[in-house]
């Protein structure tokens, strides 16, 4: 496995330069046909902070950067700006 990531990260590395953290999120909740009701249930808020999260008007808490880290299986510095 370590081989193949270092060949990918030499290869066929994917300019991340200007991503933050929000638009991380919101690809991976696109990828996974997740929408904003889903994201407060993953995260376990009340439904309408989904929508907030996801138009940039609540940050994410520590707690909710572990959440989705465990459930994506991505580091949790991807959704940090």
């Amino acid at each position: 496995m370590q081989l193949v990531q270092a060949y990918e990260a030499a290869h066929h590395a994917i300019d991340t330069t200007g991503l933050t953290g929000l638009d991380s999120l919101k690809h991976l909740l696109e990828e996974n046909q997740m929408n904003a009701s889903d994201l407060a249930r993953l995260l376990g808020v009340h439904p309408s902070l989904g929508a907030k999260i996801l138009k940039g008007e609540r940050s994410l808490t520590v707690a909710h950067i572990r959440k989705l880290a465990e459930r994506f299986k991505a580091s949790p510095g991807l959704f940090l700006d």
